[in-house]
This record gives C-alpha cells, sequence and structure tokens, in this order.
C-alpha cells in the first residue's frame, strides 16, 4: 500500500487542493525526511523547488511524477507514504488498509512541506520513512528516470492478449501466477499484494500455479478476474469487495 488506485486517487486529490501552477515560496525538512530523498540532498531539492511551480501530476503503476516549470520529482509512496495539503480533507477519495496514514496525522510524521505563494501547505506523511524520493533538474517525464526503463505499462494502459499470444510471450516463465502479476516489470505494472490476491480470489484460480502450466481456460478466467478487480477499484474506494485480503 499504496498500490495502483489509491496512487491515482492521491494525484486526483492534490489536483483538487490548488497547488499547481502556484509559486512554491519555501521547503522545509524535519523528522528526519531527508532519508527519502535518493541521488540528492535538501539543499538541492530547496534550489530545485523554491520559485518552481508544479505544472501537471502524472502517475505510473506506483510512481507519482511531479512536472515543474523546470525539472520534476518522481516519488514512489512505498507503504506508509501520503501526500496531504492543510485544510484539504481526502473525503471519500481514500480509505485505508494498514500503514497508510490518511487519517488522525501524526505531525511527528512530516518528513518535508512546501508552502505555496497562495498559502497552501502541502506536507508529506511517512509514518516509517521509507518512500523513495527522485529530484532532477531538467527531468520532466517518466521515461528520463533511467531505473524505470523497465517499468511495463500499468493497470490502465495494459490489454490483455489473447491466449496464444500470452503464452508465447510467457511459457519461459517459472514463477507462478502472485509472482507473475507483482512483478513490476511485465505488464500490468502497479500491482501490489492486495490486488494481486484479489485478482487471483476473483480469477478463482490458485495463485501458485505456474505461468507456464496455465491452460486456456484458466487464461480466460484471469481476464475475466482482472477486469472484475479493476471494475471494482474504479468505482470504489473503499475495500468491502474484498474476497481474501484483510479478511478472517
Amino acid at each position: 500500500m499504496p498500490e495502483f488506485f489509491e496512487v491515482k486517487r492521491i494525484k486526483d486529490y492534490l489536483i483538487d487542493t490548488d497547488i499547481l501552477t502556484i509559486p512554491i515560496i519555501f521547503v522545509s525538512f524535519k523528522n528526519h525526511g531527508e532519508r527519502i530523498l535518493k541521488q540528492s540532498n535538501t539543499d538541492f531539492f530547496r534550489e530545485v523547488l523554491i520559485n518552481n511551480c508544479i505544472q501537471s501530476i502524472q502517475t505510473k503503476a506506483k510512481y507519482t511524477l511531479f512536472c515543474l516549470n523546470h525539472g520534476s520529482i518522481l516519488l514512489h509512496y512505498r507503504f506508509t507514504g501520503i501526500p496531504h495539503v492543510e485544510g484539504h480533507a481526502y473525503g471519500n477519495r481514500l480509505k485505508s488498509i494498514y500503514s497508510l496514514p490518511i487519517i488522525n496525522l501524526n505531525p511527528n510524521h512530516i518528513r518535508f512541506s512546501i508552502y505555496f505563494s497562495n498559502g497552501n501547505i502541502l506536507n508529506y506523511y511517512d509514518t516509517r520513512c521509507l518512500s523513495h524520493m527522485h529530484i532532477h533538474n531538467s527531468y520532466q517525464s517518466f521515461c528520463d528516470y533511467s531505473h524505470l526503463n523497465k517499468l511495463a505499462d500499468d493497470l490502465l494502459h495494459y490489454i490483455m492478449p489473447d491466449f496464444n499470444d500470452f503464452i508465447s510471450t510467457h511459457n519461459h516463465l517459472k514463477c507462478d501466477l502472485k509472482t507473475f502479476l507483482l512483478d513490476q516489470t511485465k505488464p500490468p505494472s502497479g500491482i501490489g499484494n492486495y490486488l494481486a490476491n484479489e485478482i487471483c480470489a476473483h480469477s478463482n484460480l490458485n495463485p501458485w500455479i505456474k505461468i507456464s502450466d496455465m491452460n486456456e481456460s484458466q487464461y480466460t478466467k484471469l481476464k475475466s478476474g482482472f477486469n472484475s478487480v479493476i471494475d471494482a477499484c474504479e468505482c470504489n474506494p473503499s475495500y468491502d469487495w474484498f474476497r481474501v485480503f484483510n479478511q478472517e
């Protein structure tokens, strides 16, 4: 957590909070927030952001890209991170599973804050400081970040092929179905533990079946379960449609 659909909902929430195209006037790090910075430091982060603006927010798989006037921020929330703009509730957009901190926000978990000229303050919460954040003063797209080159198309940009094409592409794999679904280099990406569990459950398939052993009937069930889970995620921010994950 969060997985693809939570990441997308967080993006939609942020877009609605009036932080786009607003000049950034100050940045502060606190509570060891510098730990989430990868390949840069807090001085560089401030240098890139101050007097800059967020022009757009994009998502791919579990990654979020904040495109600036100059440069960008690439953020992976990992298991425990989430941005929150003061005075703007998440409302019905997000529900919590386990460690995603969307209620009872603890100021001790704020890792950095971004201050905008219109008075908005974006606080980044991370209960365990596990997030990964990259910043660059010229990159403007996901493909600019070389470590994402192997990231496959995500859930909303992937159309499951017919059985013969699927088998011809993946029949060399020795992994099981759940491991295949969790592999971010195999389409679709953006799937974590709960989505993998539910796709298997809604497909009525054993998660430990070998990909190379799947027959056409099983693959048809997988496509049906895959579509059922996507529909449930798109229509419902809560998780009352779960069959196995977080169930007794």
